[in-house]
């Protein structure tokens, strides 16, 4: 009999075919990450890795010793960084497939829950980047492993094990963790009894605490960090620092003109994310697995599972305090992801119930092969970012377009970040100085970065007025300026003005491109495009108004410019900018309503009020009051916040008397009355 041949009992042990998925997971992730560096947290982490940091709040410090480990490998820096989160992610996959295991008792199904999850869309596009999130997998899943293990075996070995490994997942990310902490306990409830004699005595619970405390360790690789090169707020320097730093003092978790209702919205988006993690034809199988799981599981993991997707998704939901936009969107698509695994059980679960039911043979299951494929091929078009280039290029541009020896401000992530990483770490124009306007993340500070904005400003002024070296800023934060578009250069001579570069005009080509074709596969990405097309309108919007000419390669730049929302909505701008004699009411409403149907997701809600407002002003201007004031309540429905133009506008506007106050416009009236304008 062969069966019972050694060879044989190698292959079919467990272990093996979980670090088969792990490494076919790891393949498909070499394959598919960028080669050049992304938005968001990407730049911050690189420089963070590759220079000596710490993190933005709450320092990730589990996270940065694992890529800084890595350091050593001969590898361009994007790739090792990207390849850290790879790496953990296909060990989670293992993971995954031991705990599948225990819970389905099977090996086929089990190997389906971790090949599936791999290739689901947020775990995917979150293993191909530098980012904490695949971590956070990999540590929840450890945990769990451990947990399930304490509660097959009583092993005070597990026990203790589960108590560090939870430890180190709050060393990653807390917030997650925490989230996904009900599951866990849950999932002990076999054990309870094992558990309660392992806290009874105090040597239990002593020892239960220092494995625990021992976890949390990283931590102090943030306090022991004394000048780092790279640190968001700076040195942690005194334990209530510390607290402060990993408790996320500094952000602030609430948003201007959110509403109750924003929650609900969260709610439900989120709850589609888990649907079409899969591909959205699948969705049906992952309800029905969720359905089917109360029966065919034990119902202590029936329940975990349900509260590892509800932690993630609805929880958080009920805790997020932003308005409900595509910019937090962007933000909060990775959280979910250990809500997903849920969602990966269920799916197998639903698929499996239904072929027992369709009673076909079990030659007939072999279908079950396709699944992961299925899974794969939805979810590679969004994930596929080997050939992603964009933000590279964006960085570059603005680098390279520099005069010698400038210094230029920089404001926010995805500013820093990219250039931040160009100059830093590849050592792309060594003669330039980067500056942060907040005064976070690099060391050159002019002033705290928890001084208020004009104090920060003026710090930026007195280094302007006292340095002979050209100076811009990636945003119009400094006058008289000179619009380049995609930056601003500080006017000595106190004409500001429009100018252009060659550099600069080639990206807009490529940006243009981009967005025309819709190219950008991630929500960062998108977002970003939409407000660089921005700020050209806004460059070539003040070039035309001011009389400027156009040669005939940047004549045709600019149609294509006026072309996309942000060209008409620039325009716009600068036409209501002009003085009341000089507009033109009828060519503006024929631009706002040619904008109507292009308004893109990317708009965030603030824009789309200023859209509002910019078009109200236009039907004002052209004798249209009903449409005026119809417009101008929409502004202020997208953005309802007292600093809204829109509201005075609107009071301006009935003040004339010659129009009927709609009841939207009541409405208005009662949640901002008497602004003072």
């Amino acid at each position: 009999m062969t069966g019972g041949h050694p060879v044989n009992r190698f292959l079919r042990a467990p272990w093996v075919a979980g670090f088969g998925l792990a490494v076919a997971a790891l393949a498909v992730y070499l394959l598919t990450m960028p080669r050049a560096i992304t938005l968001e947290d990407a730049g911050l982490f690189q420089m963070v890795c590759d220079l000596g940091g710490i993190g933005h709040p709450p320092g990730y410090p589990l996270f940065t010793a694992g890529c800084q480990a890595l350091g050593a490998l001969p590898l361009d820096p994007v790739l090792r960084g990207n390849l850290n989160s790879a790496l953990f992610a296909a060990v989670a996959v293992g993971l995954l497939f031991a705990v599948a295991r225990e819970a389905l008792g099977s090996l086929r199904s089990a190997a389906l829950v971790a090949i599936v999850y791999a290739l689901s869309d947020t775990f995917w596009s979150q293993s191909i980047i530098i980012e904490v999130y695949s971590l956070a997998v990999l540590m929840f899943l450890l945990t769990w492993v451990l947990v399930l293990g304490f509660v097959r075996t009583a092993a005070p070995r597990y026990w203790f094990g589960a108590a560090f490994c939870a430890g180190l997942g709050l060393a990653n990310h807390w917030p997650l963790m925490m989230l996904s902490a009900p599951a866990l306990v849950v999932s002990l409830w076999p054990a309870r009894e094992a558990a309660f004699a392992m806290l009874r005595p105090p040597v239990g619970l002593v020892g239960t605490a220092a494995c625990f405390i021992a976890g949390l360790a990283p931590y102090l690789a943030i306090l022991l960090s004394a000048n780092p090169v790279i640190a968001v707020y700076g040195p942690v320097q005194t334990v209530d620092e510390l607290v402060g730093y990993i408790a996320r003092r500094t952000y602030d978790d609430s948003h201007e003109g959110a509403v109750f209702v924003d929650k609900f919205r969260y709610a439900g988006w989120l709850l589609l994310e888990a649907l079409r993690q899969f591909g959205l034809f699948l969705a049906p199988l992952v309800v029905l697995g969720a359905v089917v799981s109360v029966r065919r599981l034990p119902g202590h993991l029936a329940l975990a599972l349900g509260l590892m997707f509800l932690g993630s998704t609805i929880l958080l939901a009920l805790l997020i305090g932003f308005r409900y936009t595509f910019f937090y969107q962007a933000i909060f698509r990775p959280y979910p992801v250990i809500a997903f695994v849920a969602c990966a059980f269920w799916l197998v679960i639903g698929i499996e119930w239904l072929l027992a039911r369709l009673r076909l043979s079990e030659r007939a299951h072999v279908a079950l092969l396709a699944l992961p494929l299925l899974v794969g091929l939805a979810n590679l078009p969004g994930n596929n970012r080997a050939q992603d280039q964009f933000v590279d290029r964006y960085a570059r541009a603005a680098l390279l377009s520099l005069d010698a020896d400038a210094i230029i401000f920089l404001n926010g992530d995805n500013q820093v970040g990219p250039l931040g990483f160009l100059h830093h770490v590849e050592g792309v124009r060594p003669d330039v100085e980067l500056r942060d306007w907040e005064n976070l993340v690099f060391r050159n500070r002019l002033g705290s970065p928890f001084a208020p904005p004009p104090q920060k400003l003026a710090a930026a002024r007195r280094l302007i007025s006292t340095t002979t070296r050209p100076v811009y800023s990636m945003e119009p934060l400094i006058e008289p300026a000179i619009n380049f578009g995609l930056y601003y250069r500080f006017d000595p001579n106190g004409e500001g003005g429009v100018a252009f570069a060659s550099e600069l005009d080639r990206f807009l080509d490529y940006l243009l491109d981009v967005n025309e074709y819709a190219l950008l596969k991630d929500s960062h990405e998108r977002y970003h495009a939409y407000h660089l097309l921005i700020a050209y309108g806004r460059q070539y919007a003040r070039h035309v108004m001011s009389g400027g000419a156009f040669d005939t390669t940047r004549r045709q730049r600019f149609e294509r410019l006026k072309g996309t929302f942000p060209g008409k909505l620039m325009l716009l701008e600068a036409w209501n900018h002009r003085p009341w004699d000089e507009q033109d009411g009828a060519a503006m409403v024929g631009l706002a309503e040619a904008a109507l149907p292009q308004v893109p997701i990317e708009a965030n809600a603030q824009s789309l009020a200023v859209f509002k407002e910019f078009g109200a002003r236009s039907y004002w201007r052209n004798g249209n009051l009903e449409q005026a004031q119809r417009w101008f309540v929409e502004s202020v429905e997208h953005f309802p916040v007292m600093r809204n133009t829109s509201i005075c506008a609107l009071y301006t506007l009935l003040e004339t008397d010659a129009v009927e106050v709609s009841e939207a416009a009541t409405a208005v009236l009662r949640r901002f009355p008497g602004p003072s304008c």
